[in-house]
């Protein structure tokens, strides 16, 4: 099974937030992760900017001093 180790990026940096990760949904408030089990952990403020299949590796951004998305993407 294909179990994701979930970072996010806060500018520059990345933290490694959870491990084992299976189920991901985006809602506009956030992320929402979940492990095998099902147990479910929020992240407010962010937005998906990765992943990677081949190295299990998901990266979330943090937007919550971003006015703007496309800012996010733009690199502005």
């Amino acid at each position: 099974m294909c179990e994701f180790n979930v970072f996010l990026k806060k500018g520059d940096e990345e933290e490694k937030i959870a491990e084992n990760i299976v189920k991901v949904h985006t809602y506009n408030q956030g992320v929402e992760l979940r492990d095998p089990l099902g147990v479910p952990l929020f992240i407010k403020n962010s937005i998906i900017e990765n992943v990677d299949v081949m190295s299990e590796k998901l990266v979330l951004i943090d937007v919550s001093n971003n006015s703007k998305i496309s800012e996010i993407f733009s690199g502005k």
